[in-house]
This record gives C-alpha cells, structure tokens and sequence, in this order.
C-alpha cells in the first residue's frame, strides 16, 4: 500500500459501502513559478473540474469506482512498492529514531505546510479559523522554534486540515470517479486537482533549491509512513484490501468535507518490538 496513500487519511474501517457520496518556519528559499506553469496548471485544473462534474452519477444508483479494474493494477503496484521499500525504511527510522524528535519532525512539517491550511480556510469563507491558523502559525514559527514544538495547542489554537480538494467540494465541485494513482494511493478528480493546486501555495513545494528540498520531502514522507505503522496490520488483516482502502478513503473525506475539519495529531507509532524470546508486531 501506498505510504502517501496512508497519510491521505484513508485508515478508517469502512462502514456503510452502499452509500454513494462517501468521502478524503523555517525559512523557505524562494518561489519559482512560470507564467507558462500557472496557465497550464489552470487549463488542467479546469478540464479535470469539468470531467469531475460529468462523472458524478446522480441519483442514488451507480458506482464511484467505474476504473476499478485498472485501480486494481495500481493497488497492487503501490502495495507492492511500500511492502519492500517504505515499510522497512519506516520501521528502521521508528526504532533508531527517539520519540521526541520524531514529534519534533512531525510538528515541523505541519507547520511548513500551515500556508496551504490557510489559503483553503480564506477560500472557503471561514475567516475565523484562518485568522486562528495564522495565529498558530506565527506562535509555533517563532516560540515553537520554526515548528518543532507546537505551544499553540496549548494556547487554544488546534491543528486543522484544509486542501483544495476539500474547497472544490465545498463550492459544490462532484467528486468523480474514485481513482488509484501510483506511488500517491487513493484519491478522486476532485483530489487530484487539489493536489496539484495546493502545491503552487506550498513552500516546501515551491523551494527552489531542489536537493534540501527532497531531502526534506524524504523525512516527511518517512516520519508520516512510520506514524502510520499500525494502520498496515488493519489493511492486510481485511478480507479486500482493496474495497477496504476504499471505503475508507472516501468516508474519511466525506466527512472532511461534509461533517468537520479539527484534526488531532497524527499518533505517535508504537514503541518497537522487544528484543528476545518475547514476540511484537506493528
């Protein structure tokens, strides 16, 4: 499975299949943008807006997942690659690595990509918890060292999730067919516009000097992979894997969309297995 595939937030069990809708500082170097990048984004994002309406079944009959003969195949190219490769990496980092300073990683990464939480809050009208995110922003940028501590908890400012994705679907934007991108996991049209969308705002993203920049792509690829340890035994203990990733994807940012948006830290993985005789698992 794929670990980005995890860290979309795509662990919760599945219930109620049958239901249709379902849903998914340090300073920064900087930004580099083409005027030829930002139309071509923009026509793209147009043209995948448009198909996700048209691909939106109405009514309470027909399926989410017209592509999954093909999602299948990319299923199992994604679980394939994070079974052999971001699984072992994930593990060897979560045992070497101390739990304070994978807080540390984590509280610093979510604070780097704080601007595109507040863009998305702005766009869809809710200035309140943007002016609340800025704030956090700001504290943890400055008494929470560049964001690895994270004091505005504490201070009654909570962590957030907002994309563009999550904006389409609040300006009335369909879904679209359920689709399975390779070495992403899970996601929709609407998604995948999102995706590209959010990464124009995000400054990990827009830095310009390329090898810290996937350096630190690295870590927070592997910090999330790890925290999200646990979720693998749920996945392969499922009778489909697959439907389950599913169901779970798309309830999950339904209720993203439809039902609320506060998003508590990511869990911290669990302690390595004991050495010995004495048996663990993840």
């Amino acid at each position: 499975m794929s670990p980005v595939a995890l860290a979309g937030g795509s662990v919760a069990a599945p219930g109620g299949a049958h239901r249709r809708h379902l849903r998914r500082g340090a300073r920064a170097g900087p930004l580099r943008r083409t005027a030829a990048e930002t139309a071509g984004i923009c026509l793209l994002a147009g043209g995948l807006v448009s198909l996700a309406g048209c691909a939106t079944i109405p009514g309470g009959g027909g399926t989410r997942d017209p592509l999954e003969p093909l999602n299948r195949i990319t299923f199992r190219f994604n679980n394939t690659l994070d079974t052999a490769v971001m699984t072992p990496v994930a593990r060897g980092y979560r045992d070497v690595t101390p739990a304070p300073v994978r807080r540390g990683a984590g509280n610093f990464f979510s604070n780097l990509h704080a601007p595109v939480v507040i863009v998305n809050d702005l766009l869809q009208g809710r200035f309140r918890q943007g002016g609340s995110d800025s704030a956090r922003l700001a504290v943890n940028s400055t008494v929470g060292l560049f964001g690895l501590f994270d004091p505005a908890s504490g201070m009654g400012l909570p962590r957030h999730r907002q994309d563009f994705g999550m904006t389409l679907g609040r300006w009335g934007v369909g879904p679209g067919p359920y689709l399975v991108l390779p070495f992403v996991g899970p996601s929709d049209v609407r998604d995948a516009v999102g995706v590209g969308a959010d990464a124009q705002i995000d400054p990990l993203q827009q830095w310009s000097r390329q090898p810290a920049k996937y350096e630190l792509r690295a870590v927070d690829l592997v910090d999330t992979r790890a925290r999200l340890l646990g979720a693998t035994a749920a996945l392969q203990q499922s009778i489909n894997p697959y439907v389950f990733m599913r169901e779970g994807y798309l309830q999950h940012r339904y209720h993203l969309i439809h039902g609320g948006s506060a998003m508590p830290g990511l869990p911290e993985p669990p302690p390595p297995p004991p050495r010995g005789g004495q048996s663990g698992g993840d």
